[in-house]
C-alpha cells in the first residue's frame, strides 16, 4: 500500500498515540475488530480528520480493523452520520437527505494517516405537514 505524504496528519503531542496503542495492547479481546473504542480514543480520531463544514453531524462511531503489534500500527475507519433538510421556494414537499462519511486512517505511534473516504447518500421525501392537516379538516 502506497500512503501519501499530503494525508499525513502532523501530530504534535504524541501522547494520546501512544495512549491508543496502550489500551489496545491491554485489551483480552482476541480480535481487535471486536473492541468496543471508547469515547475519547473516538473524540481524538474525530479531531484529527477533516470533515465537511456544511452538514450537521449526529453521531461519530470509530472501528479498528487491524492491529499489528510486531509492526507498530493500527487501521481502522471512523463514521460520521448527518442529516440535511432541503425545501425549494414554494414548494410543498421537502426532502431529507441521510448520509454517512466513512474515512480509514492507519497509525503508527508517531503519525496518523487520513486514507480514502467514502460518502453514502439516501434521500426521503416529506409531504408539508400544513397539507396533511388540510386533508384531515
Amino acid at each position: 500500500m502506497k500512503i501519501k505524504k499530503m494525508n499525513m496528519v502532523s501530530v504534535k503531542n504524541l501522547d494520546p498515540l501512544y495512549k491508543i496503542f496502550d489500551w489496545v495492547k491491554k485489551q483480552k479481546t482476541p480480535s481487535i475488530e471486536d473492541l468496543k473504542i471508547p469515547n475519547w480514543i473516538t473524540g481524538w480520531l474525530d479531531s484529527q480528520m477533516n470533515w465537511p463544514a456544511k452538514p450537521q453531524f449526529e453521531k461519530t462511531v470509530a472501528y479498528f480493523t487491524e492491529n499489528i503489534s510486531t509492526r507498530n500500527y493500527i487501521s481502522g475507519y471512523i463514521v460520521k452520520q448527518f442529516v440535511l433538510f432541503h425545501r425549494a421556494p414554494g414548494v410543498c414537499t421537502a426532502k431529507i437527505i441521510i448520509g454517512t462519511f466513512k474515512k480509514d486512517f492507519i497509525m503508527f505511534r508517531n503519525r496518523l494517516h487520513r486514507l480514502n473516504v467514502q460518502i453514502s447518500l439516501s434521500t426521503v421525501k416529506m409531504p408539508c405537514a400544513q397539507k396533511e392537516l388540510n386533508a384531515l379538516l
